[in-house]
C-alpha cells in the first residue's frame, strides 16, 4: 500500500479523551492514500518510529496486515499491523523533480 506518511497528535491517557482537558497528546502516524484521501492509522514497533520521524510528509510503502478498528481508541475505521516500511522510490523522485 503507498501513499503519504503523515503525523496527528491525539489524545493520549483514558481520563477525558481530550487534550484541553489535560490529557497527554501522543503522535499517530498515518499513511494518506492518494487516489481517496483516506487515512489509515500505522500501527508501528519501536524499529519503524524512527523511519517515521525521518520522513514525514513523503510518500512510502507500506506491508502488513489490515484490520477494521475495534474500539473507541482507534484513530481510522481501518488499521495497519506494519511488518514492513520503505520510502516509495519511484514518486519521491518525482517529487524532487518538481521542486
Amino acid at each position: 500500500m503507498k501513499g503519504e506518511l503523515i503525523c496527528k497528535m491525539l489524545p493520549g491517557a483514558l481520563e477525558s479523551f481530550s487534550m484541553e482537558e489535560g490529557d497527554a497528546a501522543t503522535p499517530c502516524w498515518l499513511l494518506r492514500i492518494e487516489s481517496s484521501k483516506e487515512e489509515i492509522a500505522l500501527c508501528l514497533s519501536d524499529d519503524f518510529r524512527d523511519f517515521c520521524d525521518k520522513h514525514l510528509g513523503k510518500q512510502i510503502s507500506v506491508e502488513g496486515s489490515l484490520f477494521p478498528a475495534h474500539t473507541a481508541l482507534h484513530p481510522t475505521r481501518v488499521l495497519i499491523d506494519v511488518e514492513k516500511i520503505e520510502l516509495d522510490s519511484e514518486n519521491n523522485k518525482a517529487i524532487n523533480l518538481l521542486t
